[in-house]
């Protein structure tokens, strides 16, 4: 008997597993210590850019896009932070918001949001800051911060 759901589900399952090797390959690969320790390419760049994509909603894409290129050693640690941020508050959808001041300085935010209570959040936030962030923190160059939000 012919099962088209079946098999739409199989292949998509397949898929998604092959997808997920290849995505825990590139995080793996494209640490910072890796990253720090050549040059990329132009085309390089864009390709880690486009994956940041997918995993990251960009709130301002072409300014976000602009601001990482301008910022290339963002790259590795927005990678980290991926893996760090789902240990810590599980698979929660994470968005780039870039915050311009007129006085001259740009920061791009990685704002995590969240469910839970007030206290929850801040206290996840807390085991972040403290197990990864703050260890990170020169490597950010003040152009790089997280926040939680509540959903």
């Amino acid at each position: 008997n012919y099962q088209p759901t079946h098999t739409r589900t199989s292949i998509g399952m397949n898929l998604a597993n092959k997808l997920s090797n290849v995505i825990e390959k590139i995080v793996t690969q494209y640490s910072i210590d890796y990253l720090n320790g050549i040059d990329l390419t132009h085309h390089d760049k864009y390709i880690l850019i486009n994956f940041l994509e997918h995993l990251y909603i960009f709130t301002q894409s072409d300014e976000i896009r602009d601001y990482i290129l301008s910022n290339e050693f963002l790259i590795p640690l927005l990678l980290e932070a991926l893996e760090k941020i789902y240990e810590i508050f599980g698979e929660v959808p994470l968005y780039l918001e870039l915050h311009r001041d007129p006085e001259g300085w740009d920061e791009l935010f990685i704002i995590i949001k969240t469910s839970g209570t007030p206290e929850q959040l801040i206290a996840l936030e807390n085991k972040l800051i403290d197990e990864w962030f703050i260890h990170i923190l020169d490597d950010t160059k003040g152009k790089l911060n997280i926040i939680g939000e509540l959903l």
